[in-house]
């Protein structure tokens, strides 16, 4: 079902762990809006819900 977004999800922790940055997890519970937020992402252009979300989750 979700095998792009597993990779997609491990290279950008790939990326973030050789900058320093801890690696994120998307919960269960954060499923649907974080899928949300990529569809907006992909459609508009529009990362900033995407990144908000990253930057939320990871702290």
């Amino acid at each position: 079902m979700d095998g792009n977004g597993r990779i997609g999800r491990f290279l950008m922790n790939v990326m973030l762990a050789s900058g320093g940055f801890p690696w994120t997890t998307i919960p269960l519970q954060k499923r649907d809006e974080y899928m949300s937020a990529l569809e907006k992402a992909s459609v508009e252009q529009n990362i900033q819900k995407v990144e908000g979300m990253r930057y939320q989750i990871g702290t």
